[in-house]
């Protein structure tokens, strides 16, 4: 039994003897009304039952904790194989790492002690770390690199010996040194040979030049493995890069909710500044009820101030600012700045169409997520929601919903929008411009389904679909080892690629199998995919999008939707009105083309109309050759890499190394056929300066949007940093062609005083 105690008036000191019982009933009524053990230990100071101090539940507190660590680590005492979600947050100040621990073989799950992490940057304490003396010096003149991400694998290890009873950390998760030669990717010239002993025991044969190593892998199932679940940060991801770079059994696997918020992100940055400025105003008009004080406590008197505004004002008097011309209300802003007035500034017309086609075109992005949230509560639920996903992502429900958005969609709020608007073209361009966005960004985010380890989660569905799961995952591992022994320059790069899902791992895993002699009821391997599958991971390609192609061989329009290394992302179109319109098939499906020649492919010029109620895409021109339309209207969205492949495609001569003019110069040559004209419009877009538009509302909106920056935290400013980054450069640009012009206005005064 213990004691507690709490004082009278300062005065008498009142002992109160509580039982366990009474301690663990008082425990649960603080959580039944939310309330810390402190507070409801105050609140009940002078209760006769319970009078105790509230300095007392300290210690309570701490022999709660004790037992739940000690539970944990019971839970924890044989597994090998772990899921962690894990993410950081700031509490008091201090900035903390919480994390859940899951043990996939048990089906277990409990939270990790949270880690205390120092947000120093590269600032490192005196025998912080154990450092060699050059690290050490560069350490000292705070040139290291990546101490985030090193202090954040310090938390990750110090979290699992704790879970672990110190029985593992994050250095045991590497292959065993012995195991090494067989695990890690092989290089040309190599061999790898699998055979069968007499006792019918699996060996593993690999030759590395002149040495030979024959493994025996029986116990790779045993050791440890780490899958990490965690936002896509900058922290993060090269915490993970580092772990599977240096052949750690770990492999990464980041949050879908957060990749969806990304997407609609890069949709709206990759439609230019206007989608990009519509969210920040829209965002800072929801914000507005919040202000000053981030409160909505001051409703009555905004209501009141409103109502006093429109007795007072209408919208015929000359003082009333015109939102859509922003020049003439900005000049008293920097002034006269306050959060309605700034608020009234941002409600254009432009500012309400733009963020209607936002609204619109990602609604199916928010219903996917409700639907996510409401019914994804367990890692069997995501396993069940995975098996079919990994084999029919590309015709999932939410993409063709965003395919419907040209030609299909009757949204009321695109509606609505047509009919104020005055320009019913441009605003079917934006449909399409941001749908087409968004489309690709969520089909590059769904492909990831198709990649390891999450393609081969039907080994641990029915018999017959576990099979064709086992041949696929045996048929990419051969495939890799081809590629990774092969002399040649294009089977390395795609071993490279491959390599980027096909982890150590991975590996390891179809080692398992490989024990087995590929059977789908393997349990080891059954095991290892089953902790692999339970998370989500993803994939991010760059994209270029809106072009529309076809084969020479048939007119069947494809939507290109993203142009990756081996090959691009499609979405089927169909025929509107008679060939009149075309418009994406909104019971079509993603697939991918492999474009080995571009004198094989067309490009359909399309511009987007209003037709029916509903955008559509309708034919300007004749078809042009793939590679003539690329190098004059997409040349600035290729890299240098990019260029270099189309050139060989085309089989044009190059150096090894050339620099982006020649090898633009060659190809333009070469899909010119003698048309000079050709070669001098490439050459022109080559050398175009960028303009910089010196308009006054221009100008007006940039400092409008600078305004919002200052008015802004730290979050905010982060979420909306395109837009940010987008601004400086232009700054820095129209400050380089100033100076450009005032150095070229003193060589020109000095060469005069030359000549006189």
């Amino acid at each position: 039994m213990l004691k507690s105690f709490a004082r009278d008036d300062g005065v008498a000191r009142k002992y109160v003897a509580m039982n366990l019982r009474q301690i663990w009933e008082f425990t649960q009524e603080a959580q039944e009304k939310n309330m810390s053990l402190q507070t409801l230990a105050k609140a009940k100071s002078k209760d006769a039952a319970c009078g105790i101090s509230s300095t007392s539940t300290y210690r309570w507190t701490a022999k709660l904790l004790k037992m739940y660590h000690q539970r944990v680590q019971m839970g924890f005492m044989h597994i090998n194989h772990f899921c962690i979600a894990t993410d950081g947050s700031i509490h008091s100040t201090k900035d903390t790492l919480v994390s859940f621990v899951y043990a996939p073989e048990t089906d277990v799950a409990a939270a990790a002690p949270s880690q205390l992490i120092s947000h120093a940057g590269k600032v490192l304490v005196p025998g912080e770390l154990d450092l060699p003396p050059e690290v050490e010096e560069l350490a000292a003149q705070r040139e290291v690199e990546r101490v985030p991400a090193y202090r954040f694998l310090q938390a990750i290890s110090n979290q699992i010996s704790q879970v672990t009873q110190g029985r593992l950390n994050l250095m045991d998760f590497r292959v065993p040194e012995s195991f090494v030669p067989c695990i890690e990717p092989l290089r040309p010239g190599d061999s790898r040979q699998v055979s069968e002993d007499q006792d019918g025991q699996v060996k593993v044969v690999v030759r590395r030049g002149d040495i030979e190593h024959q493994l025996d892998c029986r116990q790779a199932h045993q050791w440890p493995s780490l899958v990490l679940c965690m936002d896509q940060g900058a922290i993060g991801m090269a915490a993970g890069a580092f772990l599977i770079g240096h052949g750690f059994l770990c492999h990464m696997s980041f949050d879908k909710i957060h990749r969806l918020q990304r997407d609609l992100a890069l949709a709206s940055s990759r439609c230019g500044k206007d989608f990009c400025q519509a969210t920040m105003f829209t965002s800072y008009l929801w914000s507005v009820n919040y202000k000053p004080f981030n409160s909505g406590g001051f409703s009555d008197e905004k209501k009141t101030i409103l109502m006093s505004f429109l007795a007072s004002e209408s919208a015929e008097d000359d003082e009333l600012p015109d939102p859509d011309e922003i020049s003439k209300a900005f000049k008293d802003l920097r002034s006269e700045k306050g959060g309605l007035r700034l608020a009234y500034l941002c409600t254009s017309q432009a500012t309400w169409e733009n963020a209607h086609v936002i609204l619109s075109c990602s609604r199916p992005c928010w219903t996917w997520h409700s639907e996510q949230i409401t019914k994804i509560k367990s890692p069997s639920d995501n396993l069940r929601y995975l098996r079919p996903l990994s084999l029919t992502w590309k015709a999932h429900w939410h993409l063709q919903e965003i395919a419907k958005m040209i030609g299909k969609c009757d949204d009321a709020g695109l509606t609505k929008a047509a009919a104020a608007t005055e320009d019913s073209a441009r605003l079917a361009a934006k449909v399409f411009q941001y749908s087409s966005n968004l489309l690709s960004q969520r089909c590059l985010s769904f492909s990831r389904y198709s990649c390891p380890p999450v393609s081969y989660c039907h080994v641990l569905s029915e018999p017959a679909l576990a099979q064709v799961a086992v041949r696929q995952f045996k048929q990419d591992l051969d495939l890799i080892h081809v590629a990774e022994k092969s002399r040649e320059g294009k089977a390395q790069a795609l071993a490279a690629d491959m390599r980027l899902t096909f982890t150590t791992l991975v590996r390891v895993c179809a080692l398992t199998f490989e024990q087995d002699k590929w059977s789908a009821e393997s349990r080891q391997g059954r095991t290892l995919e089953k902790a692999l599958s339970d998370k989500d991971g993803e994939t991010s390609v760059v994209a270029v999008t809106g072009m529309v192609i076809c084969h020479v061989s048939d007119s069947n329009p494809l939507l290109c939707l993203g142009n990756a290394h081996w090959a691009a992302m499609v979405w089927p179109l169909q025929a509107q009105e008679d060939w009149a319109c075309i418009a994406p098939a909104p019971a079509g499906q993603c697939r991918f083309v492999h474009i080995c020649k571009c004198k094989d492919w067309n490009v359909i010029p399309v511009n987007a109309v209003w037709s029916h109620g509903r955008a559509m895409l309708q034919r300007t021109e004749v078809k042009e050759p793939l590679g003539q339309y690329l190098l004059l209207n997409k040349q600035s969205s290729l890299t240098v890499a990019e260029l270099c492949i189309l050139a060989d495609s085309e089989g044009v001569e190059r150096r090894a190394l050339p620099s982006r003019l020649e090898i633009l110069t060659s190809l333009a040559h070469h899909f010119a056929n003698g048309d000079e004209s050709y070669v001098s419009s490439v050459m022109a877009a080559v050398t175009a300066k960028v303009s910089v538009d010196d308009d006054e509302e221009e100008d007006a909106t940039q400092a409008l949007v600078a305004e919002l920056f200052e008015m802004t935290d730290a979050s905010e400013r982060q979420e909306h940093k395109s837009l940010r980054e987008s601004m400086l450069k232009k700054k820095v640009r129209k400050k380089r062609q100033q100076w450009q012009k005032a150095l070229e206005e003193k060589i020109r005064l000095k060469r005069r005083k030359l000549v006189a």
